[in-house]
């Protein structure tokens, strides 16, 4: 709220390790909360979040929860119109896994047990067959990559170009947090399919523009995604709106046409010159109202989370 953010919070359900109905190991533990538990977590965040958050609900991955479990969430998803996001098809074991288990596919099982709509957000979806690609289209729900978190783990590459030819939905995201940049996720988002199908532009199914058609699909899918309306620039919509700096290098030379092509793929400095969440200016000449107290208020944070690295920063 201090910084000005819209958050849409998703709280994660996380039951189990594995398909087999395992106990969680010593790490997972942490992260453990029974269903009723977890629900009545959901309803106080609903109840706690101010005006610019939206609460969703979430399942870990069809391995982590059980049948029921995820039926309680969807049920909660369509009694509220919430969002619900779900991790799948992520790794090949997580494919096997569930074949061995289900007798399907990740994404099959869903779409047959659970029939997704455009409330659910599926994360990687990475080893999905044609077919499932097809059924998942027609449902209208969100594929969400992350492409920097699927390269560091060396997970794959999801079908980017079959999907968006079948109208399929994309956000991204950044999953493991490693790097937090929607710029950087979309150009290896492209570069990705390039480097696996040997063509270029995969991308630029509606536009001849692969940045803008990139940042257009993204932005809506990502609003869908979160909860936060068509992502479109429209009378009754919100005023969350970004403006790049004109004199920046990173956009010399490049008009309308092209300015999203620059955005995404010309470097790494951030032409963002301010930054209106709400119809209130956050961000002023690159440098956020509010900075120097949020900055302190991160590092502090930081330092007691990991003590002893206190004396070193």
């Amino acid at each position: 709220a201090d910084a000005g953010i819209r958050l849409t919070y998703i709280p994660i359900l996380y039951e189990r390790a594995g398909f087999g109905e395992s106990e969680p190991s010593g790490e997972q533990r942490q992260f453990v909360m029974a269903p009723d538990v977890f629900i009545d977590h959901y309803e106080s965040a609903r109840e706690t979040v101010g005006p610019r958050s939206t609460v969703g609900v979430g399942a870990h991955s069809l391995r982590a929860v059980t049948e029921s479990s995820l039926e309680a969430l969807a049920d909660v998803s369509s009694r509220d119109g919430c969002p619900i996001h779900i991790h799948i098809a992520e790794q090949v074991a997580e494919v096997e896994q569930c074949i061995a288990r289900y007798g399907a596919r990740p994404v099959e099982w869903l779409l047959k047990e659970f029939s997704p709509d455009d409330r659910w957000c599926l994360v990687h979806a990475t080893h999905t067959c044609d077919e499932e690609l097809t059924m998942l289209s027609e449902s209208r729900a969100v594929v969400c990559l992350c492409p920097s978190t699927e390269a560091n783990l060396g997970d794959g590459v999801f079908p980017l170009e079959s999907w968006l030819s079948q109208g399929g939905r994309i956000a991204i995201g950044s999953d493991s947090q490693a790097t937090i940049n929607p710029f950087e996720e979309l150009r290896l988002l492209e570069y990705g399919q390039r480097l696996t199908t040997q063509t270029r532009n995969v991308a630029a199914i509606h536009d001849s523009h692969t940045g803008r058609s990139l940042f257009e699909q993204a932005l809506e899918g990502g609003a869908l995604a979160c909860g936060q309306g068509s992502g479109q620039l429209q009378v009754g919509t919100v005023a969350d709106l970004v403006t790049l700096d004109g004199e920046s290098p990173v956009l010399a030379g490049h008009g309308t046409d092209s300015i999203l092509d620059a955005l995404v793929f010309s470097g790494h400095s951030s032409p963002i010159n301010r930054v209106m969440v709400g119809g209130e200016w956050r961000v002023i000449d690159g440098v956020h109202t509010s900075g120097p107290e949020i900055t302190k208020d991160f590092y502090d944070v930081v330092r007691d989370l990991w003590p002893e690295t206190r004396d070193t920063q």
